[in-house]
């Protein structure tokens, strides 16, 4: 048996993945050679970082000659510790190995990366009214957007205002 493996399991993969959410990525692995290859054990490796991926789908343990079957890891960066704290602002970026023992040889291993994003708001920096007349109000709207573009919702479940003169402001959150 000869051990190919096609595919990559890395943030490119994967995507960027809020923290709460999954990702899956797909691997190929063929037997190229004559004999049938036995996958004896998968597991992932690394540190810290290891409890994010997982895998979800595996060959069984024959691949006949000249044939191939997938793996697929989930890349669940909720599992890695302190995960919102350090996806928080920057980019959290998550690696571990994929380890992969055989009857071709010695241990087959696959870099796996991952990029995961907590909720984050984007609003400008500043918010202006112009001149309004003693008396007289003047609306604005503000539209607070939920980034990086992926599928978790973000709740907003209270607004305020602050500052020397917040007196004067109202807001509604709708």
């Amino acid at each position: 048996p000869e051990l190919d493996i096609e595919g990559a399991a890395n943030a490119a993969a994967f995507g960027t993945t809020r923290v709460g959410e999954t990702s899956t990525a797909t691997l190929e692995v063929e037997n190229t050679g004559n004999a049938d290859l036995n996958l004896t054990d998968l597991s992932t490796a690394g540190g810290a970082d290891t409890a994010g991926f997982s895998i979800v789908e595996e060959p069984e343990a024959t691949i006949s000659p000249q044939s191939s079957a997938e793996i697929v890891v989930e890349f669940g960066p909720e599992a890695i510790p302190n995960s919102a704290r350090r996806a928080q602002n920057t980019p959290l970026e998550a690696a571990a190995t994929l380890e992969i023992e055989h009857n071709a040889g010695s241990t087959e291993t696959v870099a796996l990366s991952g990029t995961a994003r907590t909720a984050a708001l984007s609003t400008p920096g500043t918010f202006q009214f112009g001149e309004t007349p003693v008396g007289e109000t003047t609306t604005r709207q503000l539209t607070v957007e939920n980034t990086p573009s992926a599928t978790a919702s973000l709740n907003i479940t209270g607004l305020g205002l602050s500052g020397s003169d917040a007196g004067e402001y109202g807001a509604i959150l709708s």
